[in-house]
């Protein structure tokens, strides 16, 4: 009997201890809350005029979409067989996170000397597009000083690839065909 009645006494003691820790956390909270709302009403005019700029900036990257370009730049080249990129190979081959990217696409032919690599990303935020530019680079540079060790036509093509931006997109094109991708590119996304 005295074993029951200590349980319920430890049971007793757990529930209100909850119970208060419950009660603190939705203080926080609601006290989280208010100051926010203080913060944003205080903040009205700033924040209305950065929302119609943001809204304008959405738009614009929110029409695009990297799926059709990459079709599109497939087709202009004649790519037939192919491995298609989406953002786990962006990780797996370039260390990209999948939170760094809202949209990204690409394709890679490994038949001939020098291979098609083409990839284009939405970054996430400036952060991440920082990132994006990093792994590209590095990708550039170690396939160049690769390309100068093996086969010097292969170095002056890659010399010519580099990592396109333009606001919150970044591609990358290591393809002998790289001025006509671009060219398909520049005409969605410039």
């Amino acid at each position: 009997m005295k074993k029951l009645i200590s349980l319920v006494l430890v049971v007793f003691v757990l529930v209100l201890s909850f119970a208060g820790c419950a009660e603190n956390e939705t203080k926080e909270i609601e006290d989280v809350t208010r100051a926010e709302t203080e913060v944003s009403e205080d903040d009205g005019k700033n924040t209305e005029e950065s929302t119609e700029e943001e809204t304008a900036s959405e738009a614009s990257t929110s029409s695009v979409n990297l799926a059709d370009i990459n079709q599109e730049i497939m087709d202009e080249i004649g790519v037939k067989d192919s491995l298609q990129l989406n953002e786990k190979s962006a990780k797996a081959l370039y260390g990209i996170e999948a939170s760094d990217m809202e949209q990204c696409v690409g394709f890679s032919v490994m038949s001939g000397t020098f291979p098609h690599e083409v990839v284009m990303i939405e970054a996430s935020d400036d952060a991440a597009a920082k990132r994006i530019e990093e792994a590209f680079n590095s990708k550039i540079e170690a396939f160049t000083q690769q390309s100068k060790n093996y086969d010097a036509a292969n170095y002056a093509l890659a010399q010519k690839c580099e990592v396109q931006k333009n606001g919150m997109f970044y591609a990358m094109f290591l393809s002998p065909d790289f001025e006509e991708i671009k060219a398909v590119y520049d005409k969605h996304i410039n």
